[in-house]
């Protein structure tokens, strides 16, 4: 228990120490001496003190031989802070200002996965998932060489595949609402499920949109007047067989073959 009591208090001076040092630091007139701090600061992963400094010494360096890696390292200060948002202003800013800068690459590449680690789930504005894809198909643009290829490749997947959860998300509330005072929904719901399968091909949903035009169009079909139902129900029937072919192994097949077998019946009846 001694022992424990012991370290605790050498803790705890060895806190209020450094804590002191600090304090002494940032009313240190000299920016050199903050400057160097930082550096310090920044390799031993105290980013928050690290941060301090160097956005204190910022003005002093303005314009001089240290100003690229100060803009750098407060960029990547915000990011290993988990502070999104300030990371990719600052990555965007050392871009800007430096395009042939030492840290140009890096920091293109931090200011795309800035946006990444800002996206939320799909259910919410995916702004911030466009913005990352974008960024990140202009730095492999930029830079075809880069090893960092094969896990930007990975990482804009992902973010396609929220974007198309996302469409998934309001085409199935197109189709829950269907007609709605004398609006058809179920036509939202074809063209923005039509729109998602062209837009994100390679996505794990597409089987899920393609059953939700199935669906639509089955819909659209049933409830036409009569001078459309027979137009309608023969492409509501192609459909059906385009599902079929596309997806033969499909969880859905037993509900299409039974709703192809229904439309075939309104077509025979109306030959």
């Amino acid at each position: 228990m001694r022992k424990l009591y012991i370290l605790f208090l050498g803790g705890l001076l060895f806190l209020l120490s450094s804590c002191s040092d600090y304090q002494k630091l940032l009313k240190n007139p000299d920016p050199l001496v903050k400057y160097q701090a930082a550096l310090s600061y920044y390799e031993k992963a105290d980013y928050a003190r690290a941060l301090i400094l160097l956005e204190d010494v910022t003005p002093f360096y303005r314009g001089t031989d240290k100003s690229e890696n100060i803009l750098y390292l407060i960029a990547s200060s915000y990011f290993q802070q988990r502070d999104y948002l300030s990371a990719r202003h600052y990555y965007q800013a050392y871009t800007t200002s430096y395009p042939k800068g030492k840290h140009f690459e890096e920091s293109a590449y931090m200011h795309a996965l800035s946006y990444y680690k800002e996206s939320p789930e799909p259910k919410l504005d995916q702004s911030s998932s466009a913005k990352a894809i974008e960024l990140f198909n202009n730095f492999l643009i930029e830079f075809p060489k880069t090893d960092k290829a094969v896990q930007i490749q990975i990482l804009v997947q992902e973010l396609k595949e929220k974007l198309a959860e996302r469409e998934l998300i309001s085409t199935l509330l197109y189709y829950n609402i269907g007609n709605y005072r004398g609006n058809n929904y179920y036509r939202s719901a074809i063209v923005t499920a039509e729109n998602a399968i062209k837009e994100y091909p390679q996505s794990k949903l597409k089987e899920d949109f393609a059953i939700i035009i199935v669906r639509s169009k089955h819909q659209e079909a049933i409830q036409s007047v009569d001078a459309k139902l027979y137009e309608r129900s023969t492409i509501a029937f192609d459909e059906c067989t385009y599902f079929l072919q596309e997806y033969p192994t499909s969880k859905h097949l037993k509900e299409v073959l039974q709703l192809k077998e229904d439309l075939g019946k309104i077509i025979q009846k109306l030959t």
